[in-house]
């Protein structure tokens, strides 16, 4: 026999052990048990058959007798509930008919639902099968979109996977969760490409009132590879690891303990529980309908057009900074930077708050990290805080969005802010709120910026001539300090630092002043070290002269001459201004409010003595 055709065959041995291998080590990981199979064939048939417009009637045990497929449009809510509900009627009234009549008077539908029976479910199914009709929507469309949208993140998914030891097949998971929509966030809270609930993601991720790294597709995706290696581990298989990132960790060793078994098969088919529905049921057949269809996508869907992949760098903050600052500092746009950081709360951006320390930010791919090292390095030290700049408060029984704003000093706008919730928000007893904190000491600008400088926002028509002659410093100079030439372009937002000057420049002065509670403080003690009665400061603050105050609450410190004014249902500035004799400019410097800021019943205002 000819040596290369002896050659040929052996290599040929040799491939066809090696696929086996493979396909072995793949099922060895994610089976496919014979009772399963029916489940996985249908929802390959709703990710790939049937759009968000139509859905499937079918028994929800036996989900392959598939009583009739429905067209139901943009239906939501109460109408397609209303729409659903008439045309299983429908079905009800051909399944009495089969159960009550002989096989002689079955009509055509009957007789076709009696053979999808005979076909994919025991023979004593049919009796109660009134009781398991299930609607389930199509997917399709939902489907493809994701298929897509994962060209965005999945190299990066099997590379975090490969690196915690997590089957990559996994990276297929999202398809399920959320069609690899980063923004995505069910009825339960669940949020994100990997639909974590709060309580989980705080295992491994921060969530809090500035940062909620569900939203991050990197980030999330460590997270998720950690849960499913920990669920692995605690019970040595694959399925239940992924049923469990359903169901839960306690949830699937209860079912163990129930069934006696760890098969998946045995678990779905005979673990009752009131949590362990229809979606735990069918999580694992889901994933495996998905590891069938992404691979082989051309075989369900044309032209798919995948999403470039998203690239960025990735600098973890050591220190606590506004966002605006960190965006004028690296030079990049307010807008972009919200793009490649989706994990930052838009109220962020759009209050210019603090970045907490520790958090992960992202920049262009197009900067280098040494460029964006340096950028953060220039960063002057006042522009940052290694100290948190919130302050947290737990709420008590009887307490209100208003009640808190005067115990802590701060408003019950800003509160609300903080936390992303409105001024109407309820709030409970045991909550934790985060109250941002206020320097409120007494300052001049003059001897401030003399010091230190201080920041500019530019406005429409600005450029560096103007703004030097607004603020009495030279363009130059201000170039200088910002790291950018005089030709420089600026855009209306951004924050220039404008460098102290010997030029006189308006002075600001309250009269009265906020006080942060110092361990070991009291009414007394606070009232002596600034000159000031207990009642005085107990009116202004809404307290009594017998409240207990806690460090680090902000107190207002009214001046000896002043006055308060408890504000009521249908007062506005104008109003107050005539009841006290006292002029809007002179009570708006008093209280350090603008025109625009909201006034609430039962707040306090300081009114100065008119002199």
């Amino acid at each position: 026999m000819d040596m290369n055709k002896i050659k040929q065959k052996i290599s040929f041995v040799f491939v066809g052990v090696f696929l086996f291998a493979v396909n072995g080590f793949a099922s060895h990981y994610f089976p496919e048990p014979q009772s399963l199979k029916d489940n996985i064939a249908f929802w390959k048939q709703i990710y790939t058959s049937v759009s968000l417009n139509e859905g499937l009637l079918h028994d929800r045990d036996y989900p392959l007798v598939i009583f009739q497929k429905v067209y139901v449009g943009k239906r939501q809510g109460r109408s397609l509930s209303r729409y659903i509900k008439q045309e299983k009627r429908k079905i009800e009234q051909y399944l009495s008919h089969i159960n009550h009549r002989s096989p002689e008077q079955w009509s055509f539908e009957e007789q076709r639902i009696v053979d999808l029976y005979n076909q994919y479910a025991p023979s004593r199914a049919l009796k109660r099968a009134h009781h398991r009709i299930r609607f389930q929507r199509g997917q399709r469309d939902r489907f493809l979109k994701g298929l897509e949208r994962s060209g965005r993140y999945i190299d990066d998914i099997r590379q975090i996977l490969k690196k915690y030891d997590v089957p990559p097949e996994l990276a297929y998971l999202p398809h399920v969760e959320s069609s690899f929509n980063p923004n995505a966030r069910s009825k339960a809270g669940a949020s994100g490409l990997w639909q974590f609930i709060t309580s989980t993601g705080r295992l491994y991720l921060q969530i809090n009132a500035a940062v909620d790294e569900r939203r991050d597709p990197y980030l999330s995706t460590i997270a998720a590879a950690k849960l499913l290696r920990h669920n692995y581990e605690k019970l040595d298989s694959w399925p239940l690891a992924i049923t469990a990132y359903n169901h839960g960790l306690r949830g699937m060793k209860r079912a163990i303990r129930n069934t006696g078994s760890k098969d998946i098969s045995l678990i779905i088919k005979h673990h009752k529980s009131r949590s362990f529905r229809f979606a735990s049921k069918n999580f694992y057949s889901c994933f495996i309908a998905t590891t069938e269809i992404d691979p082989n996508y051309k075989k369900y869907f044309r032209n798919v057009q995948f999403h470039p992949r998203l690239k960025r760098k990735m600098v973890k903050l050591s220190y606590y900074i506004r966002v605006n600052t960190l965006c004028d500092y690296v030079n990049v746009s307010k807008k972009t930077f919200k793009a490649l950081n989706p994990a930052i709360r838009s109220a962020v951006f759009k209050y210019n708050r603090w970045l907490p320390k520790g958090t992960h930010v992202f920049f262009p791919d197009t900067m280098t990290q040494s460029y964006i090292n340096r950028a953060l390095l220039d960063i002057p030290d006042s522009q940052k805080s290694t100290k948190p700049k919130m302050t947290t408060y737990t709420v008590r029984r009887g307490d209100y969005l208003g009640k808190i704003a005067r115990k802590t000093g701060v408003s019950a706008r800003s509160i609300a802010r903080a936390n992303n919730m409105r001024l109407n928000s309820r709030i409970h007893p045991g909550q934790r709120l985060y109250i941002p904190s206020y320097n409120g000491k007494k300052y001049s600008s003059k001897s401030q910026r003399k010091k230190t400088g201080w920041t500019y926002r530019v406005k429409k028509g600005d450029f560096l001539g103007k703004i030097a002659k607004k603020t009495g410093v030279s363009a130059k100079n201000i170039a200088r300090a910002n790291g950018i030439r005089v030709t420089s372009n600026i855009y209306p937002g951004q924050r220039l630092r404008i460098p102290s000057s010997s030029r006189s420049s308006r002075t600001y002065s309250m009269s009265s002043s906020k006080y942060r509670v110092k361990h070991g403080d009291y009414l007394g003690k606070i009232a002596r070290n600034n000159g000031v009665s207990v009642q005085s400061i107990a009116r202004a603050n809404g307290i009594s002269t017998k409240t207990n105050i806690y460090p680090g609450q902000i107190l207002k410190i009214p001046s000896k001459n002043s006055r308060t004014y408890r504000v009521k249902q249908g007062d506005y500035l104008g109003r107050i201004s005539r009841k006290t004799g006292v002029p809007i400019n002179r009570i708006l410097q008093e209280n350090n409010i603008s025109r625009r800021t909201t006034l609430y019943p039962g707040q306090i205002l300081i009114i100065p003595d008119n002199g």
